[in-house]
């Protein structure tokens, strides 16, 4: 994953010279701007907002290190690493503290015309009302964002698209905590929802095999453009999406829980070779599995975060 002071840098050049916008997909987004900001720059550089401000736009902020206070007319805001915050369009606020050591990741988004109207219709019906939101603490948002910084940096083809599908996974993430249960209509959502989990049951049970859309087709007797949009609509990513997160969630799980050898990891992966797991594994991380499972040890040992050179910082 993203690490280095500079491939951040690098990374909010090139996704803030694009247009990222989805107005085909179940839940129509555009990005305005994205962000890594450094509390130390932006109080050198006078760019930070101690005063009350508001945007047109949702703004969503989650610290990677370090905390920061929000503060609206009537309620006081603090979030921390893996929590995220957002504001809705016209929402008053200021941000009268901010941690010297803060370092987070900021998103200017809309949800364009047509959104209301989607199978994610239910996201828009969530955040309805609510001035801003405050999530509960949970890894997966950071990791999220941090991949969309990762394919804003690395710049491969294809990458806005993937950016757009990260995004919508954020975004329907977070509406997830705060949907009533009656936002979709019940007896539809449950069929949606027992369905996807079918799939992601048979795409666990058979993680060793080379699992492709088209067995998943097969054992579900629908088309793979039917699982596609099932799988948009629960989880907010295409079905190739959802094998290749539930494979890689397996492969953290197996590296940082577990001693297994990495030949073992390969094969209950489907993987034949160490080489194969190793190029599908940096399609999704800038290292190795190896060095995955040593950063992840230095981790917990309480070597984080990294250095702006990519190393790790002790206590």
């Amino acid at each position: 994953m993203i690490e280095k002071k500079s491939d951040f840098l690098k990374s909010n050049q090139r996704l803030n010279a694009t247009v990222l916008r989805s107005d085909c997909s179940p839940l129509p987004i555009e990005i305005l701007s994205i962000r890594y900001v450094e509390q130390a720059i932006e109080r050198v550089n006078q760019t930070y907002t101690p005063y009350m401000h508001q945007h047109t736009y949702f703004e969503l902020h989650l610290p990677l290190v370090g905390t920061q206070t929000y503060l609206l007319r009537d309620a006081e805001v603090t979030v921390k690493p893996h929590e995220v915050v957002i504001f809705s369009p016209n929402t008053l606020h200021a941000i009268p503290y901010s941690s010297d050591d803060l370092c987070k990741l900021s998103v200017g988004y809309m949800l364009l015309d047509g959104a209301e109207c989607g199978a994610l219709s239910w996201v828009v019906r969530a955040f309805a009302g609510q001035r801003y939101f405050k999530t509960r603490a949970d890894e997966r948002y950071t990791r999220l964002l941090l991949e969309i910084f990762q394919e804003g940096s690395q710049g491969l083809p294809g990458w806005p698209a993937v950016v757009m599908c990260l995004m919508t996974q954020l975004v329907v993430a977070i509406a997830r905590e705060i949907v009533p249960g009656d936002l979709t209509e019940p007896a539809e959502r449950d069929s949606l929802r027992k369905r996807v989990e079918s799939i992601e049951r048979f795409i666990q049970d058979n993680i060793s095999a080379p699992i492709t859309n088209r067995m998943v087709a097969q054992h579900m007797f629908l088309s793979i453009r039917q699982l596609d949009r099932a799988v948009m609509a629960e989880r907010g990513m295409t079905l190739k999406h959802l094998i290749d997160s539930m494979r890689m969630d397996e492969a953290r799980r197996l590296l940082t829980e577990t001693d297994m050898e990495l030949k073992e990891i390969s094969v209950a992966l489907g993987f034949s070779e160490i080489s194969s797991f190793n190029r599908y594994f940096r399609r999704f991380e800038p290292v190795s599995p190896g060095a995955y499972r040593k950063q992840r040890r230095e981790a917990k040992e309480g070597r984080w975060p990294p250095n702006s050179d990519g190393g790790r910082k002790g206590d």
